[in-house]
């Protein structure tokens, strides 16, 4: 059933908001969680008394997370992870590029208290820094670049990838099956097992695992495999047995000839299950995962995460890390919007919120699944499975609803359109709002994009955010939609050139958080792997320095945070990296093994 065909219309009053925030707080107390609600209303309750909490030019508040709570780990004096930070720095010897399209280039730059104040020339940064008894860094001719910003990614399912048991790569049902039981039979005292992210058009079967293949490899307690795209999955019988099995139904769950689940469930069901599984783990283990997951895309060269479909829980684990600086970049959310909503009214908001690196930006809904799992909404009918379009998730009259109500709050909305079909819904919801370009409504994915759609959302000016990885991981799409639609696929040059604000994320851990590999996907579209959509559409390759740019500050105005993070100019955070080589001296096959050298939260430590 798509969502709103049976939902409720009524705008949530304070009584509704009061019982949400009541259930909030048995929950999170069961886990030993702070509540939610409460967390919020003392941060904004103690900014207000202490130092007064400040209305960003987006219309967000800005609050100061360090005053919620005193939790024992959490000493500000230490700064970010429990490090001494050094005020000032002086950094020589490198060749700074700013920012991309135009490529800016300095060859030195001055960090005041955690922001870039200067960059131009070496003698210039000197005199600066002698003002300000800055320390002095020779970069011995390293190239530094702003940490890139991951506009779409999904926190709590990286974090549990993680921790949990790695799929990617399995090339048969039984590698998939002994990874599972390697891992179970080392973890005994997790109550459930999480396996990410295999793709089984890459296995020997080419088929999904079932729940009696799950059974084989942990028999004792609930376990899910996700296929790479998330959209669809398989559980095992112990996972089953925690829900009522009349919800077991197509088109949500797959059925065998008599009728019985066989463990595959997709799109809405999936969610719920993955939502029921993750809710066994304890408090502790959500904040190991997400701060080691966090840790590792910050080494990576990742400063800033659009996370969508951030569920409460997961919004609380943010910032409990966040209060006790354990957070290392800034994480910009986008909500349910039923959640989103019920929050909104508890704290009397106007619009976002920023507490610290934790930014509460706006909605995100689905219109439609995914190409992989052939749930994605499509015009016209799949060439390798012609009996089906795809899935409906939404009625257009329920997103209309939230996307007006968010727009109201002074919200972003994102919605998740990959096929055609979706996008088109998209675009009458989108063409009845006011404030589409303003506040910079998304669609996420942009999979199947027809010229004449391309003309609308330009017209509107919708932003986009795209994943260019998934050229490479969906190698199959040729044979899902066929080679008269190739050219509607993957869009990447054709927005720029039309002047949509154009933005990348990996939608990890659908595709792994490696930014070289986004970028090098972007600038060769598969033509070094011969893929078809490289033979079909060489037109929609981008130079690096457009690559740059979506992925630096294209990304940041997505997320709503342009002038902060996504360039190293005057006044933005300094976040960036260091590497060996110069990117734009490489050639492009090149780049996808490119690494930092060093990062700023090395080189800004004591």
């Amino acid at each position: 059933m798509c969502r709103g065909a049976t939902v409720e219309t009524t705008t949530p009053g304070p009584a509704r908001a009061a019982d949400a925030a009541e259930r909030e707080t048995k929950t999170a107390k069961a886990k030993g969680l702070i509540p939610l609600t409460s967390m919020l209303q003392n941060l904004m309750k103690n900014n207000t008394t202490c130092r007064g909490a400040r209305e960003g030019a987006s219309g967000a508040i800005d609050l100061d997370p360090w005053r919620a709570y005193n939790f024992s780990s959490a000493r500000r004096s230490e700064g970010r992870g429990g490090v001494s930070m050094v005020r000032s720095k002086v950094f020589v010897g490198c060749r700074l590029y700013s920012g991309f399209m135009p490529r800016v280039v300095h060859e030195a730059f001055v960090v005041f208290d955690g922001k870039v104040v200067f960059c131009g020339s070496r003698e210039e940064a000197l005199s600066v820094g002698s003002h300000l008894r800055a320390d002095v860094v020779d970069l011995d001719g390293l190239t530094v670049m702003p940490k890139f910003v991951d506009a779409h990614a999904h926190l709590g399912e990286l974090a549990l990838k993680e921790g949990m048991v790695d799929l990617e790569g399995s090339r048969s049902l039984d590698e998939l099956l002994g990874r599972l039981r390697s891992f179970a039979e080392a973890k005994p005292h997790l109550p459930v097992v999480f396996g990410y992210t295999f793709d089984h058009e890459e296995m020997r079967e080419r088929r999904l695992p079932s729940a009696s293949d799950l059974d084989r490899a942990v028999p004792d307690r609930p376990a899910i495999a996700l296929r790479k795209c998330l959209h669809v999955g398989t559980i095992n019988s112990a996972a089953m047995r925690l829900f009522d099995p009349a919800i077991f139904k197509p088109p949500f769950a797959e059925l065998d000839e008599e009728g019985r689940p066989t463990g595959v469930v997709k799109e809405d069901l999936i969610w719920e299950v993955r939502e029921k599984l993750s809710s066994l783990l304890s408090r502790e283990d959500h904040l190991e995962l997400m701060e080691e997951g966090l840790r590792r895309v910050s080494l990576k060269g990742v400063g800033a995460v659009g996370y969508v479909s951030c569920r409460r829980e997961f919004l609380n684990v943010l910032l409990e890390l966040e209060a006790r600086g354990r957070l290392p970049m800034l994480v910009s959310c986008y909500m349910p919007p039923e959640e989103l909503f019920d929050l909104h009214e508890a704290l009397s908001l106007r619009g976002g919120l920023r507490a610290g690196n934790v930014w509460i930006t706006g909605i995100k809904m689905f219109a439609d699944g995914s190409l992989g799992a052939r749930t994605a909404w499509l015009g016209e009918p799949y060439s390798d499975a012609p009996e089906g379009r795809g899935l409906k998730l939404s009625e257009t009259s329920y997103l209309l609803e939230m996307a007006s109500r968010a727009e109201a709050m002074g919200l972003q909305v994102a919605i998740h359109g990959i096929g055609d079909a979706a996008i088109d819904q998209i675009l009458e919801v989108y063409g009845k709002l006011s404030r589409v370009r303003e506040l910079r409504h998304r669609i996420e994915h942009a999979s199947v994009l027809r010229g004449d759609q391309l003309e609308r959302v330009a017209d509107l000016g919708v932003a986009l955010s795209v994943q260019p990885r998934f050229i490479l991981g969906d190698w199959w799409v040729a044979q899902r939609v066929g080679l008269n639609r190739l050219r509607d696929v993957y869009r990447l040059k054709s927005p720029l050139r039309r002047g949509v604000l154009v933005g990348f994320g990996t939608d990890c851990p659908v595709e792994r958080i490696d930014p070289w590999e986004t970028v090098y996907a972007a600038v060769a579209r598969g033509d070094r792997e011969c893929l078809d959509l490289a033979r079909h559409t060489p037109e929609e390759r981008l130079t690096l320095e457009e690559a740059l740019f979506c992925y630096t500050d294209g990304s940041s105005r997505i997320i709503r945070a342009d002038g902060v993070v996504g360039g190293m100019g005057v006044g933005f955070r300094a976040s960036f990296c260091a590497y060996e080589k110069d990117p734009f001296e490489l050639d492009p096959s090149e780049l996808k093994d490119l690494q930092p050298a060093i990062s700023s939260d090395k080189l800004l430590e004591g």
